[in-house]
């Protein structure tokens, strides 16, 4: 029900949503896919797959997708904190390739099959990746997640000065307009995408909105090299404690529960 009031209600207010048979049939490359054959999300496979695809370079696609350590430990915490009778509705903001984002998808297809995970991300050229939807939209295909992803093509909040070139879609402030159709409704969400301090302090007020009591936010990249670039790492320690709670961190990834 959630999917079918996300898509009527941004597409009323200009949103391009991804139907993603009709997108896969029009990029092609059906011998890679091979549908019926895949029985769960493998990350090395993932990566071979968009090798295959030649979207870019692996050390690159590495280097900017959660590694597999990480994930596992996300998997380690979830799987005493979710129930596992009823689906599990996330967000994933920043997609890049698309490796955490099915990873994610799959992860809670296999609490609940019903479970949804709605995508933010501009699809901007990232890493020398350019138009990273297509690839993003292929891995999904080929991990059969059609129905357990939708794709909102635009910013979490506003464009940001220097990082938009005109290129993605221009739809902006999807946190809050998502918050008119569904707050209070998600499970647990992933920040991935803007690095810049203020921003993810912004991003995190509407999820607070966003989330339902007890909701997870799981944010990447709450390191020293981002501390020292961004000052990434200090949003996820200094939290608002009226709001959140920090809960746990492998170095990489930071978990926040909504109080």
């Amino acid at each position: 029900m959630i999917k079918e009031m996300i898509n009527n209600g941004l597409e009323r207010i200009g949103y391009k949503v991804i139907r993603l048979r009709k997108y896969l049939l029009d990029m092609g490359d059906h011998q890679l896919f091979r549908l019926g054959t895949r029985k769960g999300f493998g990350y090395e496979e993932a990566v071979k797959f968009l090798l295959r695809l030649d979207v870019g370079l692996e050390t690159p696609m590495r280097e900017a997708s959660i590694p597999e350590k990480s994930l596992h430990y996300l998997e380690r915490f979830f799987s005493s904190y979710f129930p596992s009778d009823k689906p599990i509705i996330a967000l994933h903001i920043g997609n890049f390739v698309g490796i955490s984002l099915v990873w994610a998808a799959d992860y809670f297809k296999r609490i609940h099959q019903d479970s949804l995970v709605v995508s933010i991300d501009p699809n901007l050229t990232h890493r020398g990746i350019s138009d990273p939807l297509k690839a993003v939209v292929k891995l999904t295909n080929y991990y059969h997640l059609q129905k357990n992803i939708l794709f909102l093509v635009g910013y979490s909040l506003e464009k940001t000065v220097g990082l938009d070139t005109g290129e993605g879609m221009a739809f902006e402030n999807t946190l809050e307009n998502l918050t008119l159709l569904s707050k209070g409704r998600y499970d647990v969400a992933f920040v991935d995408g803007h690095h810049q301090a203020a921003y993810v302090s912004k991003e995190l007020g509407h999820l607070f909105h966003l989330l339902k009591e007890g909701g997870i936010v799981v944010m990447d990249d709450v390191d020293e090299f981002w501390q020292a670039r961004t000052g990434l790492k200090d949003v996820y320690d200094k939290v608002d404690e009226e709001k959140f709670v920090k809960e746990q961190t492998d170095g990489r990834v930071g978990i926040l529960r909504k109080r």
